[in-house]
């Protein structure tokens, strides 16, 4: 009995979804048993999001893909908290997908250059981008070397260097702002930027944005440490353009989104054709509260972002289209480019040699937790990845509250995305608990992997593992809230939501 609940839970979860109708219930169910995914631990996934975004979380969607077969496709809440009248989240809504651009565009683009013998990952940066990458460099504060050991550090600088975040750049420059300083690496009215390339999200300024980068110096010796940078990923995107002879957008656009048929994947969504209503919004006031502080600096965005990059860098700095941020996908596209990733080709189409795909995938650190652009899961990297994926998974996770993962051992490709920036800011400001949607359980994103492999390849009964997870997340929500956070605090709401779902789980024959 509690069996045949919880799959009337499921089919109930999918008929309830925006846009649910490509899967009938027995289609789901039929993927769901030939994949070895048992259909309760998706039940309790949808329970928990459902639940949260009832008590303020703003909307999530979920693709799965088990055996080269897409088998789970879902959507929740609503595309814009703000706005009373926001069209629901469907399965076609588009996301920002944030970092996770890194491996989907960038590291996609380098890895067909590479697979057609343009492009060595021991290339110097050198010679690819010109001198002027070594003689152009300023000094700044933070640059702890003379300018003759600065060249012969960025002499050696290789596309496997910035891709792996050893290149020795600090984390970001914001090339946006006219009055960033280079000491503290924050806005300061009285600092002048020397590497401000404009404000204005255009060719232009894209231009000089590339003209600073090679001017940038580096902040420690190349190899010696990882430091992760989106400067690389910026970097990388004007590789990838130089050898291509493309922009990226056009280039990716062409090797792969109309040759895999993908519809919901781009750069720069309302200037090819999407409506506000079609994309999921991000931060309530622009980047004023971005990343975990107050903001200012002129030409700043403060109102609801929907449609723009997310990130200030490649929204001012790269007019939308960058190696770091940029993209916007729905999730049933993205599992579908993933999965390239499992054997190299998807549909009969082959893009990438099994010796590519397991060069940029295999260990680049002693640690095991970083390839070449994608994270590893390794030993460490379980909080995305969950505790029970194979410890050869590798994904990436976005700020916009984006996740991507490929289990080879498992054929799991997973694609989780939720917009919780789409939530106001929480005083006093944190980094990691900036905005209230950060409060909830559906923006962990490693919730979803740990409780899926619950239900992966057994027979047995996980009735009382999931009734542990549950109680698990109620005891951990508790523990959660702050001292003195009143009863609206997300934290408070998040905690009720836990507590529902586990009544709910309690209850069930």
């Amino acid at each position: 009995m509690r069996k045949v609940s919880l799959i009337l839970i499921l089919f109930l979860s999918i008929l309830t979804s925006a846009n649910a109708a490509p899967l009938t219930h027995e289609a789901d169910l039929s993927r769901s048993a030939v994949s070895g995914i048992r259909p309760e631990a998706l039940a309790l996934i949808s329970d928990i999001i459902s639940s949260d975004v009832a008590r303020g979380f703003p909307g999530a969607q979920l693709a799965v893909i088990r055996n080269g077969q897409l088998i789970y496709s879902n959507a929740w809440g609503k595309t814009d908290s703000t706005n009373p009248h926001s069209p629901s989240v469907t399965r076609d809504t588009l996301y920002d997908l944030a970092s996770v651009t890194k491996v989907l565009a960038a590291d996609y683009a380098v890895q067909k250059l590479v697979s057609d013998g343009k492009l060595d990952v021991d290339a110097k940066i050198s010679d690819i981008l010109g001198d002027a990458y070594l003689t152009e460099t300023i000094t700044a504060p933070y640059s702890p070397v003379s300018k003759k050991t600065m060249r012969k550090w960025k002499s050696s600088v290789t596309v496997r260097d910035v891709m792996c975040h050893r290149a020795g750049y600090p984390p970001e420059i914001h090339y946006y702002d006219k009055n960033y300083d280079l000491s503290s690496f924050r806005h300061n009215v009285k600092s002048v930027n020397p590497l401000y390339s404009g404000i204005t999200p255009d060719a232009e300024t894209r231009a000089k944005t590339l003209t600073e980068i090679l001017r940038t110096p580096l902040q420690y010796q190349p190899r010696t440490k990882i430091v992760y940078s989106d400067i690389d990923y910026m970097l990388i995107c004007f590789v990838a353009e130089k050898v291509s002879g493309m922009r990226l957008d056009v280039y990716l656009a062409e090797n792969f989104w109309r040759p895999l048929g993908l519809t919901h994947m781009t750069f720069n969504p309302l200037d090819n054709g999407f409506s506000p209503g079609e994309i999921a919004a991000t931060e309530t006031d622009g980047n004023t509260t971005t990343r975990g502080y107050e903001v200012r600096f002129p030409g700043l965005r403060d109102s609801v972002i929907v449609g723009e990059v997310h990130d200030e860098k490649a929204y001012h700095s790269m007019a939308g289209v960058s190696g770091h941020a940029g993209l916007f996908a729905n999730a049933e596209d993205t599992v579908r480019l993933l999965s390239l990733m499992l054997t190299g080709e998807y549909g009969g189409q082959k893009f990438f040699p099994r010796e590519v795909v397991d060069m940029f995938t295999s260990p680049q650190d002693e640690s095991g937790i970083w390839g070449i652009g994608w994270w590893r899961r390794g030993s460490k990297r379980t909080y995305y990845f969950g505790t029970q994926s194979s410890p050869e998974t590798f994904g990436h996770q976005g700020f916009t509250g984006t996740l991507v993962m490929i289990d080879p051992v498992k054929k799991l490709v997973i694609a989780y995305f939720t917009n919780k920036l789409n939530t106001p800011a929480v005083m006093p400001l944190s980094r990691n608990k900036t905005f209230a949607g950060s409060w909830y359980t559906a923006s962990t994103l490693g919730f979803v992997p740990e409780i899926l492999y619950t239900g992966i390849d057994t027979s047995e009964d996980i009735s009382g593992k999931l009734a542990g997870i549950s109680e698990s997340l109620y005891a951990e929500s508790l523990k959660q809230i702050p001292k003195g956070a009143g009863k609206n605090h997300p934290s408070r709401r998040n905690a009720e939501s836990k507590n529902e779902v586990l009544e709910r789980c309690n209850s069930r024959p």
